[in-house]
């Protein structure tokens, strides 16, 4: 979704409370998206258990012209 964000925006990821190996091996692809995580909250589902993690990426600068790709792209070099 960075793609589609534009510099200076916000994007945000609702994950699970236990995402921090997926949000480290993501590093290299925010950054290379022009992306930064700026805030982690976590917080309960009202009326439950249930705890997840709302991730805060600001879009510090443009995308490079070549993303976003198509889905096979993707799949076969993923960032």
């Amino acid at each position: 979704c960075l793609p589609l964000v534009k510099p200076g925006g916000s994007f945000l990821a609702m994950k699970s409370v236990d995402c921090d190996e997926e949000l480290a091996s993501a590093k290299r692809a925010l950054e290379t998206l022009g992306g930064r995580v700026e805030a982690l909250r976590d917080y309960t589902i009202p009326g439950t258990n249930v705890r997840h993690r709302l991730i805060l990426i600001k879009k510090f600068r443009a995308t490079p012209e070549k993303y976003p790709r198509v889905f096979a792209k993707i799949k076969k070099n993923p960032l």
